[in-house]
């Protein structure tokens, strides 16, 4: 193995070749130096140094930390050996090489070694090498101790601790925040066991430290979007690449994102009506719902407690029956007064989140004695009402009484199946809500409740019963059960007289006499039929014909009940229609027939036409030959009676043939008709009359007797109305009630009047008898709050409740009369009722908070808002003015419109919200002025006035060039203090982008190519942060990164020998090239040469090129052999040439 090839990492910092150099002469010249004696060779140095990378092939010489072996005095004559003593491991050989005047001592690895030497294992050995040098048969030994170090070859790559690791980060986590740390060991040494941590795929959320392994957020963290993270992060030792090098295997990290806390439990609770009955267990006061709108264990209420109670031995909280629902519980007690009229409590819930949310509700209770419930003077009542009465009528009070003054309220809560009635809830007056019907309904049993108006619990109230009869009126006119106003009836002819040909079905749904029912028939001309005064069946009273009689007759058919006062009754006109029937046979209008055909007369001739005729109308003839065509020479149209020749006559023997024919209706046959044909074979037979054929019938009367049937038949069916009168009912004629003139049309009412003072008396007139005279009175419409009533039959107005202006200043109430005709006939007035006020209410805003949004750059005396109030009270009483009561002075308020102005510039930045608190008075004349407040929160919407800052404003960073792709180098940061997209920063690299990448949300700026020192010292870079505005708003920083320079020379240059001899004439001139020396790096670096020792140092030099030049003259006699020791760049290797 050449030295030039064991290329190998030393101690060292240059590579060395010894050069000899002889001089040579054209003469010989003798020299007789007096050399040193055998007992004089010593080795160079006690101590040798020498290295060698482990894992070596066999035979790789060790690298000397200087020349080792013994220099040869001149002309002794000598040999030297050497041998390896104090060594038992069979990894090292030594060898000797003369060069010149110098034995060197060379050290190499054992053939059988590879595999053998490791440094993690061992990392040097000693022992000693024995020279025995032999000149003229005698031997001298001498020894020097060697230390071989076992140099790293970076054959381990870096292991981590863990294969994987697992964290939990909440997702709250700030960015930049260390979240983990990983860690990796190398048994390599120095920079070959230095580590760089990156993960093996971009990501733009986590970060980690090339050298410490720790691993920060460098983006937001969001559970609903992702709730896990894997990564694979690869741990990279900094030392050159070695071709033993195992693949990587890089360590998992699993990042679980933790939902955070953020929100306490939500506490709502639904107070109840209560009521403390003296001897009561325990009563629920309130049921509390709690909540969490967090999810997972974050999600879930750990406690719920009462933390503030003025009665903690009676009240406690307990689990209600469904998930996250508890009952405030009392439980009266004798030793202990309960708190009357109620008060205050506070729940406190906390969730199992970490840390833990709570949250405090305080509410207020009330709690009601049961004394205090309402009673009812009378327990039942029986009333009746007319099934007449109007919608709205007032049937009945019910009246309770209480010992405290409160509010009392009624309410139905049973018997109202179908709604017919209502009561008010204030005055307790029953009334009428829909139309009675007697007819479906005669009894109704109204549980009425009356209850504390404030504590509206009807577990804690009063009962009473109303029995209401409702009484039948006669208020149904009979009907005909027909949709129809026509009825058709469809009757034979010739039925026999006193035939029934319809039962009339009628009903009427009134009861007792009311609802019985006669009939009659009101034509007032005669018509051939009869009615049955309690059946309604309809009988003939004469023989009916079809063909002569009228086909149609219309029947005035009237019902009557036997009501009282007044009869109802009803009409309907029902349409007899007489339907013909086949009651007559058809008859041939001619007779007789005799006649002659030639012989030869072609198949199909007309022979003859013999119509029949039938009375009835609709009957359908058919014609047929009954005899005499057994030859079936002869056919016959069964429609059209068109007698024609069927055969050639020429084929058949017989010389005359008599046809008998029949017409048929359906039913009957007609009376037959003979033909008597003769054929002739004579042409000129004058019977003939020139012709094929000659028939001759004789004609009948049958015709003539149909027109005479046909002219009576027109003359019983002309027009007629049947003695039907066009208005015959009684109650036909129908005027409409009307009120006297003489009645209030505006009424003024103080809003004090008592309850049941009459106000007015309607009345109306109605000229129309009976039914259609009898008057009911109601408020149809105007009064939906019940503080009116009229009755129903003397029209008298009166307050039924009590009266409010300040709830309703003015009533217009449509007063409705009635008929009880059919259909009922009605007329209506206006009234309207001014109530008059009092000074008794304060000014009220029309909303407690108002909420303006406006921009922050609105111009000042700009209009924010306006508030407005209201008094219900009248004149001076009702007049408002406004002011502002917070401490403000940036917006002003017009005292009579209640418009907000802008008073100062605004600046969302400062303040983005603002309270500002409107007091309303009024001008209240007899009492003090009355006054309310309400708020006014103006919001500033930003303006993209502010420029995204960069803190600072220039950065300066320092970064080896070794760093792995995806480091981080620097976070940049810009602030801008406006509002939503506004005040969103996106960040931008405008120079370095070969380079560098940034994080456009986060602003965090990675390697994304390796750097190199030696190409580039220095990036300056830029960074645009700009904001979400059209346009955007934008500021720049500048970066300096500093690349710092790291040592990549990790492989010395390599001679192709550690020795090479040339050869140079005494007499040469200065600068002759004397030889070459060829070296090179493995790393792939340049190489430079210098001459460093030697006996020739000084006379000669050498190039970049390593071409060696004489710098002196050199004498033969005093300089015959030169040595030098030249180095390459960097790291030293040995090399010799002689």
């Amino acid at each position: 193995m050449k030295w030039g090839t064991m290329a190998v990492q030393s101690m060292s910092s240059v590579t060395k070749c010894l050069v000899w150099v002889t001089a040579l002469c054209l003469a010989t010249v003798t020299l007789t130096t007096e050399g040193a004696g055998l007992y004089d060779l010593r080795f160079t140095q006690n101590v040798y140094n020498v290295s060698v990378p482990e894992n070596s092939h066999g035979k790789t010489f060790a690298i000397p930390a200087s020349k080792m072996g013994i220099y040869i005095p001149e002309n002794l004559p000598v040999t030297i050996t050497y041998q390896l003593l104090d060594t038992t491991e069979d990894l090292f050989k030594v060898e000797d090489r003369l060069v010149g005047d110098f034995s060197f001592l060379l050290i190499r690895t054992h053939s059988g070694s590879y595999g053998r030497l490791n440094r993690e294992f061992k990392s040097e050995y000693h022992f000693k090498v024995k020279a025995v040098a032999e000149s003229n048969g005698v031997t001298f030994e001498t020894t020097a101790n060697v230390i071989v170090y076992i140099s790293d070859l970076n054959d381990l790559q870096p292991l981590f601790d863990q294969t994987s690791y697992e964290v939990t980060v909440p997702e709250d986590t700030q960015l930049h925040q260390s979240i983990a740390q990983v860690s990796a060991y190398d048994g390599d040494q120095g920079i070959n066991r230095e580590i760089y941590y990156s993960f093996v795929d971009k990501t733009n959320m986590f970060a980690i430290h090339p050298t410490s392994g720790v691993v920060t957020l460098t983006r937001p963290l969001n559970y609903f979007l992702k709730k896990e993270y894997t990564l694979q992060i690869l741990a990279q030792d900094r030392g050159p690449i070695s071709t033993q090098s195992t693949r990587k295997r890089p360590a998992t990290l699993l990042v679980q994102v933790r939902p955070v806390n953020y929100f306490p439990p939500d506490i709502n609770v639904k107070k109840l009506p209560t009521v403390i009955e003296p001897s009561q267990g325990e009563v629920v006061l309130a049921i509390v719902k709690v909540q969490d709108r967090d999810i997972g264990e974050n999600g879930k209420v750990k406690t719920v407690q009462l933390v503030q109670s003025p009665a903690k031995e009676l009240i406690s909280l307990q689990k209600g029956g469904q998930e996250g629902e508890y009952r405030v519980v009392l439980r009266p007690s004798a030793q202990v007064e309960t708190p009357n009229p109620g008060f205050n409590l506070t729940v406190q819930a906390i969730d199992n989140g970490a840390p833990a949310l709570d949250r405090n509700e305080t509410f207020y209770i009330t709690v009601y004695d049961s004394n205090v419930i309402p009673k009812f003077t009378v327990s039942a009542i029986s009333v009746h009402v007319e099934e007449i009465a109007p919608i709205n009528t007032p049937i009945t009070y019910v009246q309770a009484e209480s010992n405290r003054k409160f509010d009392i309220r009624y309410e139905i809560v049973g018997g109202n199946t179908f709604n017919l009635f209502k009561v008010n809830h204030i005055s307790g007056l029953v009334s009428t809500s829909a139309i009675l019907d007697a007819e479906k309904l005669r009894n109704v049993q109204l549980k009425i409740v009356v209850y504390n108006a404030v504590q509206r619990n009807l577990r804690s109230s009063d009962t009473c019963i109303v029995n209401i009869t409702i009484v039948d009126n006669n208020d149904n006119s009979p009907q005909f059960h027909i949709t129809d106003n026509v009825s058709e009836i469809y009757i034979q002819e010739n039925l026999p007289i006193g035939s029934s040909i319809f039962k009339i079905g009628v009903t009427d749904l009134d009861q007792n006499e009311n609802g019985k029912i006669s009939f009659s028939i009101i034509n007032a001309k005669n018509v051939p039929f009869e009615i049955e005064p309690f059946t309604g069946i309809i009988r003939t009273s004469s023989i009916l014909d079809y063909e002569t009689m009228r086909h149609s007759y219309k029947l005035n058919i009237r019902i009557s009940d036997w009501g009282l006062p007044f009869s109802r009754e009803n009409e309907m006109i029902f349409t007899v229609n007489l339907q013909d029937t086949n009651d007559n046979k058809p008859q041939f209008e001619t007779g007789n027939c005799t006649g002659v055909i030639h012989r030869k007369t072609p198949v199909g001739t007309e022979v003859q036409v013999v119509p029949a005729i039938d009375f009835d109308v609709n009957d359908i003839l058919q014609y047929h030959i009954e005899a005499g065509n057994e030859n079936t020479c002869f056919a016959i149209n069964n429609g059209t009676a068109r007698l024609t020749l069927n055969c050639p006559l020429g084929v058949i023997k017989e010389t005359s043939q008599r046809l008998r024919l029949v017409s048929k209706d359906g039913l009957h046959d007609s009376d037959p008709v003979d033909i008597q044909i003769d054929i002739t074979d004579d042409p000129a037979d004058q019977r003939l009359s020139g012709k094929h054929v000659n028939i001759v019938c004789q004609r009948t009367d049958i015709y003539q007797r149909l027109q005479n049937l046909v002219a009576l038949s027109h003359t019983n069916n002309e027009p007629t109305d049947f003695g039907i009168a066009k208005t015959t009912l009684p109650d036909a004629v129908n005027t409409a009630p009307k009120f006297n003139n003489s009645v209030p049309k505006n009424l003024d009412l103080s809003e004090g009047v008592a309850v049941d003072s009459m106000v007015a008396r309607f009345q109306a007139v109605d000229q129309d008898a009976g039914y259609n005279g009898k008057l009911v009175y109601v408020i149809r419409s105007g009064d939906v709050e019940g503080y009116f009533k009229i009755d129903m039959f003397t029209g008298t107005l009166k307050v039924m409740s009590p009266l409010d202006r300040e709830f309703r200043d003015e009533y217009r109430l449509l007063l409705e009369v009635s008929d009880l005709g059919s259909p009922l006939l009605l007329s209506n007035i206006s009234v309207d009722i001014k109530v008059l006020d009092e000074n008794d209410n304060a000014p009220k805003f029309n909303q407690d908070l108002y909420t303006v949004t406006i921009s922050e750059s609105i111009n000042v005396n700009s209009t924010v808002a306006q508030v407005s109030a209201t008094d219900k009270d009248l004149g001076k009483n009702a007049e408002i003015v406004y002011t502002i009561v917070s401490n403000t002075d940036h917006f002003s308020i017009n005292p009579s419109n209640g418009i907000i102005k802008v008073n100062k510039p605004l600046d969302r930045e400062k303040y983005p919200v603002y309270q500002v608190l409107v007091r309303a008075s009024d001008r209240g004349e007899k009492l003090v002025s009355l006054s309310s407040t309400a708020t006014v929160l103006v919001e500033l919407t930003d303006v993209n006035d502010v420029v995204p800052e960069f803190t600072p404003n220039s950065y300066s960073v320092r970064i080896r060039e070794d760093h792995p792709v995806g480091s981080v180098v620097t976070v940049v940061t810009a602030a801008d203090t406006d509002e939503g997209k506004f005040g969103e920063v996106s960040y931008h690299l405008v120079y370095g982008e070969d380079f560098f990448e940034i994080d456009s949300e986060t602003g965090v700026i990675r390697i994304i190519k390796g750097l190199d020192y030696e190409s580039h010292q220095v990036h300056n870079i830029s960074v645009r942060a700009q904001d979400g505005g059209i346009p955007p708003l934008v500021s720049v920083c500048f970066i300096n990164i500093e690349v710092s320079d790291v040592n990549e020379n990790f492989l010395a240059p390599v001679f192709e020998s550690f020795f090479a001899i040339g050869y140079v004439s005494e007499n040469e001139p200065i600068g002759v090239t004397v030889m070459f020396v060829k070296a090179y790096d493995p790393d792939g670096d340049g190489v430079t040469y210098s001459i460093r020792d030697g006996s020739g140092l000084g006379r000669f030099t050498i190039d970049s090129n390593g071409k060696l030049f004489k710098l002196k003259s050199i004498f033969l006699i005093s300089y015959s052999c030169k040595n030098i020791c030249m180095y390459s760049k960097r790291t030293p290797e040995f090399l010799s040439v002689t």
